[in-house]
């Protein structure tokens, strides 16, 4: 893992983290309102402040006032594979240390905050533990944000949760536009198989029996593409870190793609071989191969939900995991990215297999009809990506951007 201060990381905030594990039970240390912040995770710095002043409550009922102590009951999921034994810590806007707690062995976190109304936008940071689909500690830090005061509130942390609110703080801090911006880019766009209708939002949406499966499935998805462009990155000689990544692709989010086009952190190289990435997951996720280290995860992340969700439905595996039309059309695109790296006739198969498959397909009715060698051709695409020239990176980006086909 590369050391925090490399180039890149050290522009990486500490709050820089991915999305998707369940947490459960208030243990853990911590104090509420005036404490002072604790030392950051190792090697990195103290979180920022959101830089926002929490917009007005909504209906007619008037906010808190600043200076209003309100007890705020909170819990949530955490995770990319869901994450045991997580240190979740919760911050002020002023960066303050609130309250500290671990997830649960179901990665659940519950906790009640008591803090006044002018230390939100509170920042929620995850890392440490066990994820139970590597059986390995994570491979990059978690984010989530509670905007303003409540009396209950959800705040899952996943792969998606931490781009969502990475990106909205480099878009101008974390506001009701910025983060409504963010979110309808990660979900519509990049939603490696998160499917609305049973998650309408992957950071408010309680995580249950029902819906277990589906949030485990997609964030494992996205969190592979984070490490395979972390290694793609590293062969070239680039120091780069799965935080580093995550940092990069949140500041190129902030124009609602992965382009290369975005705020300071963005990079061109990074983007295009995460869209190249992108493809070699999402097929695999579509036939449900998804490999995560050069192993099939299928049985490991079915064995998860199981441990996180022991009431879920014998259909809550994810081979039941129906695929969304959002996901075809996001193969779609970075597929023939992926094609202007190596124009493999198996990548022009897969791309008429994406545009002619049916809303809500089934992992099997994908697998029956993709070509033999797909796999193996994406991810030797995603390898040349991160040697490719600045020509055809450019020209990668711009395609993974367009979202009919070229004539």
């Amino acid at each position: 893992m590369a050391a925090w201060n490399t180039p890149l990381a050290s522009r990486f905030s500490a709050l820089t983290v991915a999305f998707l594990i369940t947490v459960g039970g208030c243990g853990g240390g911590g104090s509420n309102g005036g404490a002072s912040a604790t030392p950051p995770p190792s090697g990195g710095t103290t979180p920022p402040s959101s830089g926002t002043t929490p917009p007005p409550g909504g209906g007619t009922t008037p906010p808190p006032s600043a200076s209003t102590e309100v007890e705020n009951h909170v819990t949530g999921s955490v995770g990319d594979g869901p994450i045991a034994n997580a240190r979740v810590r919760i911050f002020a806007s002023n960066g303050a240390l609130l309250r500290e707690t671990t997830s649960s062995g179901s990665a659940d976190y519950d906790l009640v905050i008591k803090t006044q109304g002018r230390n939100y936008t509170l920042m929620i940071l995850a890392d440490q533990g066990t994820d139970l689909v590597t059986n390995a500690a994570p491979d990059f830090r978690l984010v989530s944000a509670i905007q303003r005061p409540s009396t209950r509130t959800v705040s899952n942390l996943n792969p998606f949760s931490t781009l969502i609110f990475e990106t909205a703080r480099r878009n101008g801090g974390i506001n009701d536009s910025t983060v409504t911006a963010a979110r309808h880019a990660v979900v519509s766009r990049y939603g490696f198989g998160l499917d609305t209708a049973l998650i309408a939002d992957p950071v408010e949406t309680p995580i249950t029996r029902d819906n277990v499966h589906v949030i485990v499935k997609s964030s494992e998805t996205l969190g592979e593409m984070i490490r395979r462009t972390r290694d793609a990155m590293m062969a070239t000689g680039a120091n780069m870190d799965g935080d580093a990544v995550v940092a990069a692709l949140a500041a190129d989010l902030v124009d609602g793609w992965i382009d290369g086009m975005g705020a300071i952190e963005s990079s061109s190289r990074v983007a295009a071989v995460a869209n190249v990435a992108s493809a070699a997951v999402l097929i695999e996720a579509m036939s449900n191969q998804l490999q995560v280290y050069g192993v099939n995860a299928t049985q490991a992340m079915d064995q998860s939900i199981r441990q996180v969700r022991p009431d879920a439905p014998p259909s809550a595996t994810t081979g039941n995991v129906a695929i969304p039309a959002a996901t075809f059309q996001q193969a779609a695109r970075v597929l023939r990215a992926a094609q202007l790296v190596k124009p493999d006739p198996t990548i022009a198969a897969t791309i008429g297999v994406m545009e002619s498959a049916p809303d809500g397909a089934s992992p099997d009715d994908i697998a029956a009809q993709l070509p033999n060698g797909i796999q193996d051709a994406l991810r030797q695409a995603t390898t040349d990506t991160a040697f490719a020239s600045d020509a055809t990176i450019d020209a990668v980006n711009t395609q993974a951007r367009t979202v009919t086909p070229p004539p």
